[in-house]
């Protein structure tokens, strides 16, 4: 999500930039996955695109267990659309496109995903590959070639376009590109055929409407919409349509709609520059704005033993990104009667339930623990205040905005200087261009994620304690790629078990983090070991 002040051609005359490649962005892009092969990803790589495959089971198994999950498998069931993809985790045989729809709308479901930059790519990156394994007979090693080429092309065209009106979740042109890329290669497609069908996806991306993103179930489709037009246009291309081939860069193509400072070089760098490796994993459902300040939250709370009867009130101080992230949320909240949906953007909700339950849990976003009126008592004591000093390391982090603002060069700087009200102000301009040139090349050996929060704690009995945390637990600048591995596990193993029972859940956790190893046979045995056939949505 954005919190940036609004920020357009009206705001900013002239902040409209676009420079053509020597060749169209999606003849790069294609001409790249066609020829790409798994002994070309380097070995971090495979290792965060497998936890990656991890974590989105683990949030499409904590989806399936909420009531807007089971809604969505009812609405979608596999006969409507009878293929041999199984869905998960029912066991209903779907074609591979009905698959990859509802099993996107159910990582979607708690916003219990991963990020990258730039973008929520798994959910149709991880998404596609998981629907077409069993249909297409792919090994483990193709699952991950097809799901990497997939993150790079969609990251690719989210960062062209993250200096605009859509970030995060509301930029569902990013699965356009993920699901597209990921079918073509697993399917073998060629770099003609892919350009066509990335031609046709991006022809019509989605617009959000506040309304109905924040403020009713819509939001669960977000990506599943998305991705079936992508998979139609991969039909389309089959079939012999075509699509622009300069459909991003064109003076009238998708930067000049959805970019106030389009940065097209992105697409350069390939083989070389992994987005990969940018992935950040939530240990929290919910916004990864909120990341931070439950963690600060539950450190202060496990700290000091505190119990709910010890907090007089609670302040968070944040940047734009979470202080705009609650904001767009609250006018759409209902108390003990909001929607889960609303509610993963909610600082003072996700803050109460940590001081309430001493977790943050998915099963936390029930309609009955919604309910609960001491949770909301507690959260009408919490207040968010933005805290300027906050900003400026959240928009130079790798994510979600900084690799690029330095990319953009001077358009950047004057992006970032009207986001953080300092045009006019010399010395502070000088300041900002100084600390997004210093800022590095991002070449992502060394990404970070830094959307800090500081919580402060008064209790009842006149203490104030304060903790601040700069970048969660599995964010990238914090965790290792081992503890985001394990992290994800179990995470897995713990969002099974309610679906598989607890040893079931175990063997696909330690089945899944072995997928770069698994032949076609046991990708298929582990694609069917999500399905328990006692299990009723």
């Amino acid at each position: 999500m954005s919190g940036a002040p609004p920020l357009n051609r009206r705001t900013y005359p002239g902040l409209y930039r676009m420079d053509q490649p020597t060749e169209p962005v999606l003849s790069t892009l294609s001409a790249w996955v066609e020829q790409v092969g798994f002994d070309d990803l380097p070995d971090d790589v495979v290792d965060l695109a497998t936890t990656q495959f991890v974590g989105m089971l683990g949030a499409l198994h904590a989806g399936a267990n909420h009531v807007l999950g089971r809604r969505v498998l009812e609405a979608f069931p596999a006969g409507d659309e009878p293929g041999t993809a199984p869905l998960l985790p029912t066991g209903g045989l779907a074609s591979p496109k009905r698959a990859a729809y509802v099993h996107a709308a159910l990582t979607m479901v708690l916003d219990y995903d991963a990020t990258a930059f730039a973008g929520h790519v798994c959910h149709s990156t991880a998404n596609v590959p998981l629907a077409y394994a069993v249909p297409l007979g792919l090994s483990g090693r193709e699952v991950i070639l097809a799901q990497v080429a997939a993150n790079e092309v969609a990251a690719r065209i989210t960062a062209a376009a993250t200096l605009g009106p859509h970030r995060g979740q509301t930029a569902t042109h990013t699965h356009l590109a993920g699901a597209a890329t990921a079918r073509a290669k697993a399917e073998g497609l060629s770099a003609t055929a892919l350009q066509d069908a990335l031609g046709l996806a991006l022809a019509q991306p989605g617009w959000f409407v506040y309304r109905g993103f924040m403020g009713s179930d819509a939001k669960v489709l977000t990506a599943s919409t998305s991705i079936r037009a992508a998979l139609d246009a991969v039909d389309a291309a089959h079939a012999g349509l075509h699509g622009a081939a300069d459909i991003v860069e064109a003076a009238e193509g998708f930067l000049a709609k959805f970019a106030h400072v389009p940065v097209p070089a992105w697409a350069d760098g390939l083989g070389e520059r992994w987005h990969t490796r940018t992935l950040s994993f939530k240990t929290f459902p919910g916004c990864a704005y909120i990341d931070t300040c439950v963690e600060a939250t539950l450190d202060l709370v496990q700290t000091h033993d505190l119990a709910p009867t010890d907090v007089d009130r609670i302040e968070v101080h944040g940047s734009v990104f979470t202080v705009g992230m609650d904001a767009h949320s609250r006018p759409y909240q209902a108390g003990p009667a909001s929607s889960a949906v609303t509610l993963n953007f909610s600082v003072p909700y996700n803050v109460a339930v940590a001081i309430r339950r001493r977790a943050l849990r998915s099963d936390d976003f029930s309609p009955e623990a919604i309910a609960d009126p001491e949770t909301w008592a507690l959260a009408e004591r919490v207040s968010v205040r933005h805290d300027p000093e906050l900003d400026v390391p959240a928009y130079l982090g790798t994510a979600p905005v900084g690799a690029a603002l330095r990319r953009a060069g001077e358009p950047g700087v004057q992006f970032l200087v009207t986001a953080l009200g300092a045009a006019g102000d010399t010395a502070r301009e000088a300041g900002i261009r100084r600390q997004l040139t210093e800022g590095g090349a991002d070449d992502f050996t060394h990404p970070t994620k830094s959307v800090a929060s500081r919580v402060v704690i008064h209790t009842t009995d006149g203490r104030s304690l304060e903790c601040t945390v700069e970048i969660p637990r599995g964010a990238a600048g914090r965790s290792s790629h081992g503890e985001m591995r394990e992290l994800m596990r179990e995470k897995l193993r713990t969002e099974a078990t309610r679906t598989l029972g607890p040893d079931a859940a175990a063997d696909v956790a330690s089945r899944a983090a072995d997928l770069p190893t698994l032949t076609a046979a046991e990708t298929e045995a582990l694609v069917r070991a999500n399905v328990n056939p006692a299990w009723r949505p």
